[in-house]
């Protein structure tokens, strides 16, 4: 007799004191009875009394272990836990009726989910009737009039749609989209299993497309998703509506589906032209096309996809355009060596990059006590603004902030005068060329004015420094010897950036490691920003088959 039949045997011998035992010691009992081969009488009385045990625990593994036997002799005792007080037993007991029951149950349940008023206990009695007559016409009757009521939850409509679709090959999804008041959870549920159903994605992209502007901010982002690869012409619509959208959550769905699939060859043209002609405000949404851009780059590294190479002097001739316009200088007071020139110098260039039209005059009006803002409110306001900033705009939040707190010092008025001359929306400037500057790495070209480089001269002095990285990454693209020795500065102790000196060690391929290994002991032992060190060591980690580990 083997070990699993001697603990059966010892289990059933002491049956009567089966309820008397903790409830782990009871469930435990029940596991080890699915061990054996062969379950006999006495094992199935157990779990038929373990069914009226007190505790819900007990039932519910009992209900459990009787469905995975399959044994016809316990569906009279299952029938008798449809009108069990606790709405989980119900629900159970259902559940396992429709892996082991008959054609003579189909009334029972069929009443059951006419009078319960539980959505889950409803769609528990839909699935049972289902696997065990899905040919009855009453039981597709009643399936179908549940799938398009107009009063059950989302969830619970998913829910039926999915079993329709599962047991009924005459259901079409397109009567369930046509709702007006589709709900997410329907659309949601669709997209999950819609790789099983090829149907399904093709009513999806469909109803997308023709409903576009009434879909929802949750909704179009789903449609996205299942577009992706985006290898119809119909799909690459949805990705185009998602990327052309007012929200820029649905445009991040969209960059972080760009790029992610080798498949993504057609329609590839359109999107390198929409990502050349601007960048986004926020900022989740400009990573995400940064990312998307960077993936791109690898795809035609592996000639996955061909791009249309003519788009390099568009994009380069509005480089320099976004250039001039950035380095473009409105200020009469040239100097900031006194007290004056330094607030006006370093507040208006704040003003310029983080603030908007609307806070300068909400500056202006608080410098010239005409405002409705307190002290408080504005400097929340200030703060509000303060993402992201460069390094080498420090001094201008802090010139802007003192003002607000000191707005009767000496000079305030030229101050202000010069303040209102601030042009806003250079850092929407600055965004939109950076991403071209990444995307510059996505054809083969000759930087022959050697713009990158002057963009990372212009952008280290100012203490720029993301954009100062993006102009490395595009020149290590075109003018390598010259990338290389700036690489080389980046990573040299002290270090100035440390946003330069991570992008440095990005940029070092598997080849090039051994020429920079001093800089790279160096770092290890004399740096003390463990950011640095730990990147440093996954980089070498990396590259390790190259590398000298000595």
């Amino acid at each position: 007799m083997s070990t699993v039949e001697v603990l059966q045997q010892k289990i059933s011998n002491n049956m009567n004191l089966q309820h008397k035992l903790p409830v782990e010691v009871v469930i435990t009992s029940h596991h080890i009875f699915l061990l054996g081969h062969e379950t006999d009488d006495r094992i199935l009385n157990i779990l038929h009394k373990d069914l009226f045990d007190e505790r819900k625990e007990v039932i519910l593994s009992a209900l459990d272990t009787l469905k995975k036997i399959g044994s016809k002799e316990s569906v009279s005792f299952i029938v008798r836990l449809l009108k069990h007080k606790d709405v989980e037993v119900r629900s159970k007991a259902v559940e396992s009726l429709g892996e082991m029951g008959t054609q003579e149950l189909l009334p029972a349940l069929i009443d059951m989910f006419k009078t319960s008023k539980d959505e889950h206990l409803r769609f528990k009695v839909l699935e049972a009737l289902m696997k065990i007559n899905q040919d009855d016409s009453e039981v597709k009757t009643l399936l179908r009039a549940y799938a398009a009521s107009p009063i059950i939850s989302g969830q619970a409509k998913a829910n039926a749609i999915e079993l329709l679709l599962k047991y009924d090959n005459d259901a079409n999804v397109d009567y369930f989209l046509k709702d007006p008041s589709i709900k997410t959870d329907v659309i949601e549920r669709l997209a999950e299993i819609c790789e099983n159903y090829p149907n399904i994605k093709a009513s999806l992209i469909n109803y997308g497309n023709n409903k576009w502007r009434s879909l929802t901010v949750i909704q179009k982002s789903l449609l996205v998703k299942v577009a992706d690869p985006f290898t119809s012409k119909e799909e690459r619509d949805i990705l185009m509506n998602g990327l052309l959208d007012v929200h820029p959550d649905v445009r991040k769905t969209c960059y972080q589906c760009i790029g992610d699939n080798k498949h993504q060859k057609a329609g590839i043209d359109d999107i390198v032209k929409f990502l050349i002609d601007g960048s986004e405000i926020n900022f989740d949404a400009e990573d995400e096309a940064i990312r998307c851009i960077r993936r791109i780059e690898t795809l035609k590294n592996e000639s996955l996809v061909n791009i249309n190479g003519n788009y390099i002097n568009e994009i380069i001739e509005k480089i320099n355009e976004l250039f001039l316009q950035l380095k473009k200088e409105t200020r009469r007071v040239m100097s900031d060596s006194h007290e004056l020139g330094w607030f006006i110098v370093h507040g208006r260039e704040y003003l310029e990059f983080y603030g908007n039209e609307e806070f300068k005059q909400e500056l202006i009006n608080y410098l010239k006590k005409s405002s409705n803002y307190s002290m408080e409110e504005l400097l929340c306001k200030l703060k509000n603004t303060a993402i992201r900033v460069e390094v080498g705009h420090f001094n201008g939040y802090n010139a802007l902030r003192d003002l607000i707190k000191e707005p009767n010092k000496n000079g305030v008025a030229l101050i202000t005068r010069e303040l209102a001359l601030a042009k806003t929306g250079k850092r929407r400037l600055m965004s939109h060329l950076i991403r071209l500057l990444y995307i510059t790495r996505l054809f083969n070209w000759k930087d022959e004015s050697r713009i990158a480089e002057q963009i990372y001269k212009w952008a280290y002095n100012k203490k720029l420094f993301r954009l100062a990285e993006a102009a490395l990454y595009s020149m290590e693209n075109t003018s390598k010897d010259t990338a290389g020795q700036i690489i080389r500065e980046n990573i040299t102790i002290p270090i100035t950036s440390k946003i330069l000196a991570l992008a440095s060690l990005k940029l070092l391929r598997k080849d090039e490691w051994l020429s920079y290994k001093n800089e790279i002991v160096q770092l290890l032992n004399n740096n003390k920003d463990t950011f640095i060190i730990h990147s440093v060591i996954n980089i070498l980690d990396n590259n390790a088959s190259s590398i000298d580990k000595d």
